[in-house]
């Protein structure tokens, strides 16, 4: 029954931190989700780095529309974007 279904993985960050870290920012995530892969009953998914609240409002529409997506995880690079970015979801 869990190879039917899937998380998605979907950090937020933004531009001004520059490309050096936004790259540091989306290793760590590969970390996380290979640790939870490890360990969860189900696959979870990590998509690219989101950077603004259109970016959520698509990707949250698209897993929405998936039947696969059982949820989506959403972990913030620090509390700003939460703050900019939480009119996405």
């Amino acid at each position: 029954m869990t190879d039917k279904y899937e998380f998605w993985f979907i950090p937020g960050s933004q531009k001004l931190y520059g490309s050096e870290q936004l790259t540091e920012v989306q290793n760590n995530c590969n970390e996380i989700v290979t640790t939870l892969n490890a360990v969860l009953p189900f696959p979870v998914i990590l998509k690219d780095t989101i950077l603004e609240a259109n970016q959520y409002t698509e990707v949250i529409k698209e897993a929405d529309f998936d039947d696969k997506v059982a949820g989506v995880i959403t972990w913030m690079h620090t509390f700003s974007p939460a703050k900019n970015l939480v009119s996405g979801i």
